[in-house]
């Protein structure tokens, strides 16, 4: 823990609920949030973060993450109920997400769909 807030191996940004709304809604208006809700104890939520580090690298996606340990709340108000899950906000709304671990042409077709939204064209 760094001042109070669980560092992971490959970190993205920690977003707290105090945060949320400008740094994944409010940013969501000029370029598609993806969120990360983890928690530290579980493994498919590493394995999926080591699949976003590599696609991100790839595309640009912007990610941040949750960490449910901290902010069950939160992941209640957004209808998180499970870790991993990975949720798209494009033009201040969420428009999808998946919960576990899925293949990186899943992830992928999310980031499309975000982009989508996020332009206003249709899939």
């Amino acid at each position: 823990m760094v001042n109070g807030v669980k560092v992971y191996e490959e970190d993205f940004p920690h977003i707290t609920s105090e945060m949320f709304q400008r740094d994944v809604i409010e940013a969501s208006r000029v370029a598609p949030v993806f969120v990360e809700w983890r928690m530290e104890a579980c493994a498919p939520c590493k394995v999926l973060e080591k699949r976003l580090h590599a696609l991100t690298q790839e595309t640009g996606a912007r990610i941040v993450a949750v960490d449910l340990d901290l902010e069950w709340r939160l992941g209640e108000e957004w209808g998180v109920v499970f870790a991993p899950t990975l949720q798209a906000y494009a033009g201040g709304e969420l428009v999808g997400g998946f919960q576990g671990l899925r293949g990186d042409a899943e992830i992928l077709d999310l980031f499309s769909l975000a982009a989508s939204s996020f332009l206003g064209t249709p899939e």
